[in-house]
């Protein structure tokens, strides 16, 4: 039965890290599974949302009490992910930019 659960915990990672909001709600629905939960790395499925920037799939984890503050293995926070994610993109399309216009 552990072992069951720790498949779907996987499984609402995954969703997360997709950012397949309505099937993220309905694993949590279904199985009761515990958004808080964290895996080998110290991950939990809301660092999977925020480290791709789905930003409704983060909302729907929080309506079901996701931590917010919960920091992964690294120490890295939900929000810290979500700003990395967004200076990465800033610098992406500041090098694509210049590299255009030269």
């Amino acid at each position: 039965m552990s072992s069951d659960f720790e498949a779907l915990h996987e499984k609402l990672c995954a969703e997360c890290g997709s950012g397949r909001t309505e099937s993220v709600s309905r694993l949590i629905r279904q199985y009761g599974l515990d958004v808080n939960k964290t895996n080998s790395r110290g991950w939990a499925p809301i660092h999977f949302a925020a480290r791709f920037g789905h930003v409704g799939t983060i909302h729907t984890l929080i309506q079901f009490a996701a931590d917010q503050s919960k920091q992964n293995a690294e120490g890295k926070t939900p929000l810290e992910l979500v700003l990395f994610n967004f200076f990465f993109l800033l610098n992406f399309i500041i090098y694509l930019f210049i590299v255009q216009s030269i």
